[in-house]
């Protein structure tokens, strides 16, 4: 009789392969938000950096290699679109994902909403885990068609 494996095997094993060496950045300024995410992608085996101040990300990302920039939406009087903008004009090829636990990312223009995935909090850790293993996917697909 023939077995196939389960979803979790094959989930697995794809997690393996696209978080090798992939470097994530936080920005929140909840510190519980940042220890808590440092501490599940170190696990996953991401290399992980966290930044409660926009402008000592903004400057982390100048020098350092990051391939996610997981970013709350409100920070320091700083809000939504404003936040993306100042990340993706640091670094344009950044992959995004925005966090919130308001309605601040409704409120993005369409464009942006359609570009970055969204975290609404609290969420579940492994709804993080699937979001990057979606955009290392996607990046994974677009690398081999080239």
């Amino acid at each position: 009789m023939l077995t196939l494996p389960d979803d979790r095997a094959i989930y697995n094993n794809m997690a393996k392969d696209l978080t090798v060496m992939k470097t994530i950045l936080i920005i929140d300024d909840d510190p519980v938000v940042c220890a808590l995410l440092r501490s599940f992608l170190s696990l996953k085996k991401y290399k992980v950096a966290s930044y409660s101040r926009l402008e000592d990300a903004l400057k982390a990302l100048e020098s350092s290699p990051a391939d996610v920039v997981l970013t709350d939406m409100k920070m320091q009087g700083i809000v939504g679109a404003e936040i993306i903008r100042k990340v993706l004009g640091a670094r344009p090829d950044l992959k995004l994902i925005a966090m919130s636990g308001d309605t601040s990312f409704d409120k993005l223009p369409p464009e942006i909403k359609a570009a970055v995935p969204f975290l609404r909090k609290p969420f579940r850790l492994q709804e993080v885990e699937r979001l990057l293993l979606d955009l290392f996917n996607q990046e994974s697909k677009g690398q081999q068609s080239h």
